[in-house]
């Protein structure tokens, strides 16, 4: 049959005969990967995702399709990661991200910091 597709200039094909006859396309076009990270609730959530889709191009793809891929994946990245930076929603969740990488604060322990003072006077 003649069916044709409408293919986005920016997707990354792993082979151009099998993706026409199947009609499915490779996820590795900026605008899908940027839909895609948008998702990220949290920095973790998105370093994951990053990780993930330069595990999957590396695994799916090679030569100039890796390439390409991989400037999509960080070009997608660095638009997120503006978001973040500059939105009420964004900066909330890189706050709560420093928060959750420092090292919580001790609970206080009166038993603990009544011998720690003792054991300073002699």
């Amino acid at each position: 049959m003649g069916m044709k597709y409408k293919v986005n200039k920016n997707t990354v094909r792993i082979n151009k005969k099998e993706a026409a006859e199947s009609g499915e396309q490779i996820p590795f076009d900026y605008a899908n990967l940027v839909v895609r990270f948008k998702r990220a609730k949290s920095e973790e959530t998105l370093d994951i995702m990053y990780k993930g889709s330069l595990f999957k191009a590396e695994k799916m793809l090679t030569g100039k399709s890796l390439i390409a891929a991989y400037i999509a994946i960080e070009r997608a990245l660095d638009r997120c990661q503006q978001d973040f930076d500059n939105t009420h929603i964004g900066l909330t969740r890189k706050i709560n991200h420093i928060l959750t990488k420092q090292n919580s604060a001790k609970k206080y322990d009166p038993e603990e910091e009544m011998s720690r003072l003792l054991s300073g006077i002699n």
